[in-house]
């Protein structure tokens, strides 16, 4: 079995899953449909679609149809799951590298034992975890639609019960706080970000970029980083003056989500999403002006993209010349960048450039407080707290303050950590090491 993305007749793109034959599995479709698309975005269903093609897979390799198992009252026991939660940590992906490359060959044997009795590649809890969740919740769907007309009845209704009980337990744990993760490893330094565009800068003989396409990514890298924007928003700008207000003092960029008035659908076979409230971002004069250059030199000169509005374009003339830039054409770019230096670079990923943001603006906040305190003459407001908490979420289009912690602790504990250090070297002044005795 296998995943496809389908262009519905309005534009929208749905993803299905298919079997051999190229037929849409009619569950998978159906639960996709009634569940999730109401209130889920495209990649949200891509990756649960994906999920439950794992499912499928364990069917397969163990030689079983739950539906028609459920169709018979025939609920998940206790093997079953287990067997389900132990196929979940397996990695597909690398599993065939991982069997070509045994030391010695072997009979073959079934899936599901191969995991419990030698160690394949394997994926990290919150993947594991996350598809035993979204397998329990089809399973329901399937076993209340199919008995929707027996939920009534005692053993049924305990079966179905009985059944998402277990494999709720079996789920692993994981880190429900994404404020506990280390700030350090989230994303390089800030630093780093900035090293990246002085070396995407088109005047760089060390740009990895040819042509007009250096241009291009030169100007989506500092956009990123001046606005903090997610890249499926960047992806999703557009020329018109709901997204880019250009000749406003000062210039702004307005985050907008999709709406059915919009001229031109996103025909991208991987649509990216929006996943923050809409907002307004301030830029400054200059990138405005790139902006500016760009839309009406570069962009303009492809000429396929008169045909719509997208901002970003790609610029090789190939099947795809004038087309909206999608997320391969972003990421291809993003590899070539950390190719150029692996080590500078590593760990470099779109996502980060949200992160540099938030540290960057921390930084300009206590300046202008420390100015503020400095000079009161001059009047200027000094920042609480509550309102650098608020004016952030604001900026980066947060509606709980939760999502805040994870881009605040690395600025938070370089700073406790400077003045802890700052401390120790006073207390330093006050410790006699001649008690450690002299060195040998």
């Amino acid at each position: 079995m296998h995943t496809k993305n389908l262009k519905l007749a309005h534009g929208e793109t749905f993803p299905t899953l298919l079997d051999d034959d190229g037929v849409p599995d009619f569950w998978v479709t159906t639960y996709i449909t009634v569940k999730c698309r109401p209130a889920s975005t495209f990649n949200t269903l891509r990756n649960i679609t994906s999920r439950l093609r794992h499912l499928r897979d364990f069917e397969r390799e163990t030689g079983r149809d739950l539906t028609k198992e459920l169709e018979q009252d025939l609920f998940l026991d206790d093997k079953t799951c287990n067997d389900l939660r132990w196929y979940c940590w397996i990695d597909k992906k690398r599993y065939s590298t991982f069997q070509q490359n045994r030391d010695k060959p072997r009979r073959k044997k079934n899936l599901v034992s191969l995991i419990k009795t030698e160690q394949p590649p394997r994926v990290d809890v919150d993947t594991c975890a996350q598809r035993l969740r979204d397998i329990a919740k089809f399973l329901v769907f399937v076993a209340e639609t199919i008995n929707r007309n027996r939920l009534h009845d005692r053993d049924v209704r305990r079966g179905i019960d009985e059944m998402r009980d277990r494999l709720v337990a079996l789920t692993p744990k994981t880190n429900s706080s994404r404020a506990a993760l280390d700030p350090f490893s989230m994303a390089p330094h800030p630093s780093v970000f900035l090293r990246l565009i002085e070396l995407s800068d088109p005047d760089n003989p060390k740009s990895p970029f040819r042509g007009i396409t250096r241009k291009r990514n030169a100007l989506m890298f500092k956009v990123l980083l001046a606005t903090g924007m997610r890249i499926g928003e960047l992806l999703c700008l557009r020329t018109d003056s709901r997204h880019l207000d250009l000749l406003a003092s000062p210039p702004m960029i307005h985050i907008r989500k999709p709406s059915k008035h919009d001229k031109h659908v996103d025909e991208r076979n991987l649509p990216p999403s929006q996943k923050t409230t809409e907002r307004s971002i301030y830029i400054s004069e200059r990138l405005s002006a790139e902006i500016e250059d760009y839309m009406m030199e570069d962009r303009r000169a492809a000429t396929p993209s008169r045909k719509h509005n997208w901002l970003f374009v790609n610029h090789r003339k190939d099947d795809h010349w004038g087309k909206p830039v999608s997320l391969v054409n972003w990421n291809n770019a993003v590899d070539r960048i950390r190719k150029v230096d692996p080590e500078m670079f590593y760990g470099v990923k779109s996502h980060g450039f949200r992160h540099a943001f938030a540290y960057i603006w921390n930084v300009k906040v206590d300046a202008h407080n420390a100015q503020a305190k400095a000079k009161p003459e001059l009047g200027m407001k000094i920042i609480s707290e509550r309102e650098r908490e608020s004016a952030l979420m604001d900026v980066m289009g947060w509606t709980s303050e939760s999502s805040a912690a994870p881009y605040l602790k690395r600025y938070v504990k370089e700073v406790v950590d400077k003045v802890t250090l700052e401390s120790v070297d006073e207390l330093m002044e006050y410790v006699d090491m001649s008690i450690f005795g002299d060195d040998q």
